[in-house]
């Protein structure tokens, strides 16, 4: 797990200025281009609010002092995003604020880190249809609710949005799709096992 929250804390930015600049300039209009990538109430008054189509990294963290609803009404225009989106170390349930976001394509090497926000067990993108990135990983969730670990649907449904064959993408805490999946079908065949085994030895006595 330290393995990967370091390997996360460093994807933004990882890219050059220069090559930033190059991608931000051949997708978005200067008027909708963000450029400080930290989110808080100070920074949110420039994000191009009438675009629906964004370039900008999208860093909201603990130090983002925005609600759900604020950024939700900033980011209710948005379709498309250009650039990346990181939130971490926060105390969201969910992330309904990009509940209208559905294209995201990634600056070169950048994915999309959902990470260390403990509260988090909705984490669904519910119009998202496409993720594009040159980082195999595309979408990794890391340290948030554990019942994102423990439902195989919500990754399921995740890697169908990102129409991706890639075992590995999405991640949740580490794991694969179908490693998510395997486990919840062994707890499951063990639950089964038990209440046999309890069931015969209460008919026993």
């Amino acid at each position: 797990m330290i393995f990967w929250y370091n390997f996360l804390s460093l994807l933004i930015p990882l890219t050059t200025s220069e090559e930033t600049f190059e991608f931000f300039k051949s997708r978005c209009d200067s008027k909708c281009t963000l450029q400080p990538y930290h989110i808080d109430s100070e920074s949110i008054s420039l994000f191009p609010i009438d675009c629906s189509s964004v370039c900008a990294y999208i860093l909201i963290d603990q130090n983002s002092d925005l609600t759900e609803n604020q950024l939700k009404n900033y980011f209710r225009n948005m379709r498309t995003l250009y650039g990346s989106v990181k939130i971490k170390d926060t105390n969201f349930p969910s992330l309904n604020f990009l509940s209208r976001l559905e294209t995201i394509e990634c600056v070169p090497v950048q994915l999309i880190g959902i990470i260390n926000n403990p509260n988090l067990a909705n984490a669904t993108f519910p119009k998202l249809k496409k993720i594009q990135s040159d980082n195999k990983f595309l979408m990794i969730f890391q340290g948030n609710h554990p019942v994102l670990l423990k439902d195989p649907n919500f990754c399921k449904s995740i890697k169908k949005q990102l129409n991706s064959t890639e075992w590995h993408a999405p991640s949740v805490d580490g794991k694969s799709c179908e490693e998510i999946e395997d486990a919840q079908s062994s707890n499951n065949q063990i639950g089964v096992l038990l209440v046999v085994m309890i069931t015969m030895i209460l008919l026993v006595f």
